[in-house]
């Protein structure tokens, strides 16, 4: 009898509220934008570490103090 109490309550709707279709647009093109900008500084901060790396290597072969 447990589990059919727990069925038994009642269970309110809790989807979110209709949006206008311009206020759509816009999260969806912001959600889109955020993302792109994400890809961008993840590749702009691995291109500076492997850079930073390649220097780095390239004073150990040298034989300069790093």
């Amino acid at each position: 009898a447990g589990l059919l109490s727990i069925r038994s309550r009642s269970h309110y709707n809790r989807t979110l509220p209709p949006m206008e279709h311009e206020a759509q647009l816009f999260w969806e093109y912001l959600n889109y934008a955020l993302a792109a900008i994400a890809l961008v500084l993840i590749a702009l901060i691995q291109r500076h570490r492997k850079k930073a790396r390649a220097k780095k290597y390239a004073q150990l072969l040298s034989g300069e103090e790093v």
